[in-house]
Order: structure tokens, then C-alpha cells, then sequence
């Protein structure tokens, strides 16, 4: 199989050139909103074929505003807490890079940072630039031995009305030989008979060996999101 990349400009226009022959499926991407747009029909492209698209209409998968959200949905993690590297390990390449997460080993600095427990990441306090480990790996106890770990997000909402759906979302950057497991624990304090109430609700998963990225969500409304108004196939 192959893959042809490009980038829309700020207008939605996109060329995309020097095709192999064959038929293809169109997805595309917006950093910064969770999911991706897949064209209806295939695309076949033929020897000195040019294709011009219609508008595409990308609809995120939105149920309504956000409640909260880590990290930006852009298929990276960058945007987490990256460690330094241990000096052993050290490439001189990405010092300083925007890739620096790419540095070797950096998964091993997890047990260093965290010896005895895992992250606990509350809502409107913690700071994923620096609260939040870029990846969730397992902890190293010995050279043979690797324990799984469990991550926390806490959050509280002040209004939770009884009657509407409140969706979690996940956008994975990556993922290898992994496994995600995910719990949801809720607490609910009721005040008087009245209907007045103070209420919280927490929220914890575990996660193993994936890069992920978070957004929170309630159901309310949707919106469109126009991409691309004009494409090109050479």
C-alpha cells in the first residue's frame, strides 16, 4: 500500500502530486480536534489523471461544549511533560528539538520520577506541561520485572443535570504492544430534599504503554467544520 501526504493552506486548498497509480481513500485531519475525515467515494488515479474534488465537510465527533480537556488532540504528545534524557542515552540530534521526546529511553525516567505511585492529575490545578508524562509506559522494578501503572484524572462539576449523556474521549497519538483499560468512579452528595444539591464526580482510568491525548465532553449540540473547498489530484 502506499500513502501521499500533504497540508491544506488557511484556505482549505490542497494539491497533491506525483500519485502512483491505483485506487486510493481520502482522510484528512484537524490539529487541535479529536477524529478524522474519510472521504465517501475512492479515488482512482491513473497515469497523468487530474482530479479536482468538491467542497469536503469534516463534522468532529462533538456532542456538545467542553468540560475539560488535556493536552492539544493533534496526533503527538509533545505538548506533555517530556524529561531530560538519561546522559547516557543522549542524541545530540534533538537537543533542543521539537522532537525531543524522541530521545531513547525516555520511557525509563518514568520510575524515576514516579518510584512509588502514579500521576494524579486534578482538573483546574495540575498542568499537563508539566504534570503529565508524555507517555504512559509501565514502571521498570528490576531488569525482569515491569509492573503496570494507573494513571488518575479528578475533576468536579458543579451542575450535573440528571437527564443528559456526558461523553469521555480518547485520541491516542500512538500506541505499541498496548493494552488501555479505563474505570469511572463517581461520588454524588446530596445537600437537602429540595433538589439543591453538592455534587461531585471523579474520574480515574488505567492506561498501559499508550501516548494519549484527553478531551471531555456533555451532549448538547453539534457543528460543521469546512476543511477543504477546493482539491487536487495530479
Amino acid at each position: 500500500d502506499y500513502q501521499f501526504w500533504t497540508r491544506a493552506d488557511e484556505e482549505g486548498k490542497y494539491v497533491i502530486s506525483n500519485i502512483r497509480a491505483g485506487d486510493y481513500n481520502l482522510y484528512a485531519f484537524v490539529p487541535g480536534f479529536i477524529g478524522d475525515y474519510k472521504c465517501d467515494t475512492i479515488i482512482t488515479i491513473t497515469s497523468g489523471c487530474s482530479i479536482e474534488m468538491d467542497d469536503l465537510v469534516f463534522e468532529p465527533p462533538r456532542n456538545g461544549p467542553t468540560l475539560w480537556e488535556i493536552g492539544i488532540p493533534d496526533r503527538s504528545a509533545r505538548e506533555f511533560y517530556i524529561p531530560d534524557p538519561d546522559p547516557k542515552y543522549v542524541n545530540k540530534l534533538f537537543i533542543n528539538h521539537p522532537d525531543r521526546f524522541r530521545q531513547y529511553g525516555l520511557w525509563e525516567r518514568y520510575a524515576d520520577l514516579y518510584p512509588n505511585g502514579d500521576i494524579v492529575f486534578t482538573i483546574g490545578e495540575s498542568d499537563y506541561k508539566k504534570d503529565w508524562f508524555f507517555v504512559q509506559v509501565t514502571r521498570k522494578k528490576d531488569e525482569k520485572t515491569y509492573q503496570g501503572t494507573t494513571w488518575q484524572i479528578k475533576f468536579k462539576l458543579e451542575n450535573i443535570n440528571q437527564d443528559e449523556i456526558y461523553t469521555l474521549r480518547l485520541a491516542l497519538a500512538s500506541a505499541a504492544q498496548a493494552e488501555l483499560q479505563h474505570e469511572y468512579t463517581f461520588v454524588l452528595k446530596w445537600s437537602d430534599r429540595k433538589g439543591q444539591r453538592d455534587s461531585e464526580a471523579w474520574n480515574s482510568w488505567t492506561l498501559l504503554a499508550v501516548q494519549c491525548e484527553f478531551a471531555g465532553f456533555c451532549t448538547y449540540r453539534r457543528r460543521k467544520y469546512y476543511i477543504f473547498n477546493t482539491s487536487k489530484c495530479n
